[in-house]
């Protein structure tokens, strides 16, 4: 997602994060509250073991998030819009 790692997954996207360079703004709400960035300074920061133990985590939470059925959900025709 930035241009000094886009062939591997590495801490760059979320360095930029912190310095309010995010593309998404999902992402870059992670960083406007002060307990939401206390706790991603020190994984960007820390031992790169670490964030990967936790994002691989979050990947699986996140996995689990159901999917909503017919009309409940609302599957996107531009990424980038609402329908």
């Amino acid at each position: 997602m930035d241009l000094g790692s886009f062939r591997t997954f590495d801490l760059g996207y979320y360095k930029l994060l912190l310095k309010q360079r995010g593309i998404f703004w999902s992402d870059a709400a992670l960083t406007t509250t002060g307990a939401t960035k206390e706790k991603i300074e020190p994984l960007v920061y820390g031992l790169l073991e670490v964030f990967f133990n936790e994002f691989g985590c979050s990947m699986e939470k996140l996995g689990r998030v159901e999917v909503k059925p017919g009309e409940e959900g609302d599957i996107r025709r531009h990424c980038a819009g609402v329908n």
